[in-house]
């Protein structure tokens, strides 16, 4: 009885686990897997559980917790299946309960996972199948170890046999979903490690000019089509778009098409970038120092702002060295820069055209400057030579009244010593008092000023900024150097300043740096020799004539320290 009540309990086990292993493994097709597994599965269970019941006069509704072969925890729901087919329940009824049983539960919580990333919903499957398996091949174990013990005739075909055939069928197809889930587990993980892009390079959309002057930007790809714009050798474009031999470009106020031929592209644009573009850096944070080496101990050259832009000069790890002007360079932080490569752009041929006029323009202009030179310079010279002729005159005139008296000649040349040593006191006294005025930084108040002339140099100055940076240059609109840019300002309004930032620091009045007022100069300098020039402007900001990379700018008067401050609007 004890034998019997072991063997037929695994059994009846066996063939609940494949019951609910066929619901599981195919949740989309359940009644189709109950019908395979589940009728002779269930059939078995019937068999066994009248036959056991006649035996031991036990109630079939309490056979499986009777025979007590596992504990009722881990058997509740099977002996609940059971339960309902002795109780008369048709196939179909209890296939619709195994559904809501645990296997059932599992089915949903995978389907569920479809949802989620593909890695999660292999690793699930995984999971899922792996237990679904365990449990079955356990069952087809025991099944398979009861069979032997009870040794059925060859042929025959008991309700144990049954299960054990439908627990082994399970497993096995368990068994093929396992393996597939770990595949598919593998592949998920190759394409999700395949899928992470690398960020695309900033050239990957950018052409860089090689034609020799100029490229034509046209309308359409072709080259009937009108020409609506100019890419110039060095100049960059966006890429849009490919057409055969065309690519359709974007760049300033230029949209077009240009033979790809005449452009470096993607990886040869990277390649040429330092060759046609300028490497600037732009401040990110104010107030930051220029030192005179690549350590915090350097001392300090000058001390930039945010958003500033400044030409690149060489970088190393940590450093950065940058033109601050036309006579500063120094190195800042790399953290506290953002490095870019800054390429000319297309130009319309409306953009051109002005561009054309503005420079005739300038030209006309600096031609009647050259001339008004000349003829102020000629005027110069005739004055400088009636001077000389009349001296000569009053020189001959005085010779011949020397020879009249001795007396009178004695007189003569007392005199003229004494007027040579009075002029002589005088160049020194000058002299004297420009060395003084060069070594004082801070000077006196300035003497009198013209509010609304100041005013005036100032509205007219700013409109300069954006213009370039010149070396020796005087042209406010082509082109100038910091000391040519005071100069060609202060002009305008009748003010004549020196041609050098080292001598405009003798014009005017000194003024001090806490009397300064809009129009004033301030200056710069490196080892107590002036080198640069500016207009203070107010609001503790001047405009000057900075460096290449910028041109004329607008920046904090204590970029640099200053010198000293000259007044000359009076």
């Amino acid at each position: 009885m004890h034998l019997h009540k072991k063997f037929m309990g695994k059994v009846l086990m066996a063939a609940l686990v494949g019951v609910m292993a066929g619901s599981m493994l195919a949740p989309s097709a359940g009644s189709t897997s109950l019908s395979y597994l589940g009728e002779s599965s269930l059939a078995g269970m019937s068999v066994a559980l009248e036959a056991y019941a006649e035996k031991s006069g036990a109630d079939d509704t309490n056979v499986l917790a009777d025979m007590g072969i596992v504990t009722e925890e881990k058997t509740a729901e099977a002996t609940t299946v059971a339960e309902k087919h002795v109780a008369g329940l048709s196939l179909d009824e209890v296939e619709a309960y195994a559904e809501t049983s645990a296997p059932a539960a599992e089915a949903a919580q995978a389907a569920e996972a479809e949802k989620e990333e593909p890695a999660t919903i292999a690793a699930s499957m995984l999971v899922a199948s792996a237990g679904i398996a365990g449990e079955t091949e356990k069952s087809a174990e025991a099944a398979s170890a009861e069979t032997e013990s009870a040794a059925p005739a060859a042929g025959e075909s008991t309700p144990a046999i049954q299960a054990a055939e439908s627990a082994t069928t399970a497993a096995a197809e368990s068994q093929e979903i396992q393996t597939s889930a770990a595949e598919t587990a593998e592949e998920t993980e190759a394409a999700v490690a395949t899928a992470e892009v690398k960020e695309p390079s900033k050239y990957t959309n950018l052409g860089i000019s090689i034609a020799p002057n100029y490229v034509n930007i046209r309308q359409e790809p072709n080259t009937d089509s009108e020409v609506v714009g100019k890419l110039y050798n060095g100049a960059a474009a966006t890429i849009c778009g490919t057409e055969g031999e065309w690519v359709l470009i974007e760049s300033g106020h230029c949209q077009g098409y240009i033979k790809s031929e005449f452009l470096a592209i993607g990886a040869d644009a990277e390649a040429v970038a330092s060759d046609y573009g300028e490497t600037v850096a732009k401040v990110t944070a104010d107030g930051l120092r220029v030192r005179d080496d690549k350590s915090t101990e350097a001392a300090v050259l000058a001390v930039v702002s945010t958003d500033e832009r400044y030409e690149v000069i060489s970088e190393s790890d940590e450093w950065v060295k940058i033109r601050v002007d036309d006579s500063t360079k120094g190195w800042v932080y790399k953290q506290f820069v953002d490095i870019d490569v800054i390429f000319e752009k297309g130009i319309t041929i409306e953009e051109e055209q002005e561009k054309i006029r503005k420079e005739k323009e300038a030209e006309e202009r600096r031609k009647a400057e050259e001339e008004a030179r000349r003829k102020a310079e000629a005027e110069a010279a005739a004055k400088k030579k009636a001077e000389e002729e009349a001296k000569k005159k009053a020189e001959a005139e005085a010779a011949k009244k020397k020879s009249d008296s001795s007396k009178k000649k004695e007189d003569t040349s007392s005199k003229k010593k004494e007027d040579t040593s009075s002029k002589k006191k005088e160049e020194d006294s000058s002299s004297k008092k420009k060395e003084e005025e060069k070594k004082s930084d801070e000077g006196g108040d300035g003497g009198s000023y013209d509010a609304s002339t100041g005013a005036k140099v100032v509205a007219y100055a700013k409109q300069f900024v954006g213009n370039p940076y010149v070396y020796g240059g005087t042209s406010l609109t082509n082109g100038c150097d910091c000391s040519g840019f005071t100069m060609k300002v202060m002009e305008h309004f009748g003010i004549s300043l020196p041609r050098s930032s080292y001598d405009q620091q003798f014009s005017g009045t000194s003024v001090s740096l806490n009397n300064l007022q809009p129009g004033d100069l301030i200056l710069y300098a490196k080892n107590g020799r002036v080198n640069h020039v500016t207009i203070y402007i107010g609001g503790g900001q001047v405009v000057h004539a900075s460096q290449p990379s910028v041109g004329i700018i607008i920046s904090n008067m204590y970029y640099r320290t200053p010198y000293c401050a000259r007044r000359v609007i009076h």
